[in-house]
């Protein structure tokens, strides 16, 4: 007895209109576009900043989650957004931030050092 394959389905091919144009299908205007140019449309409501965790950001930073919690317990990084039950989350920022530390440990600064250098940037 042989087995059937099932069959995989159809593509459906679906039309995109142009994401700059003021007209959404259908020739309605797009709420809240008022022919600015896409760079003015992309405000914080439409892409909200990415959020990474702690174990996000070890691994592409690398360093390790105890020098991550040491540097926020020291001041150095701070969260973007901490929840109800205390889980810290990072924005974008975060891995500038953690080079420029690592960059200036390595020059001979020390943490405490640091901590007075980034009292006055935040």
């Amino acid at each position: 007895m042989a087995l059937k394959r099932k069959r995989a389905p159809k593509a459906v091919k679906k039309t995109v209109s142009d994401p700059t144009s003021a007209e959404a299908p259908g020739g309605q205007e797009r709420p809240g576009s008022s022919g600015a140019a896409p760079e003015e449309l992309c405000t914080e409501e439409l892409h909200p900043k990415k959020l990474y965790g702690p174990g996000e950001v070890v691994r592409a930073s690398g360093i390790s989650r105890q020098v991550l919690h040491n540097y926020t317990v020291l001041g150095l990084l701070q969260p973007a957004e901490v929840t109800r039950t205390s889980r810290r989350y990072y924005d974008e920022r975060v891995f500038g931030r953690i080079k420029l530390i690592r960059r200036m440990l390595e020059s001979g600064y020390r943490l405490h050092d640091l901590r007075e250098a980034f009292k006055w940037e935040d």
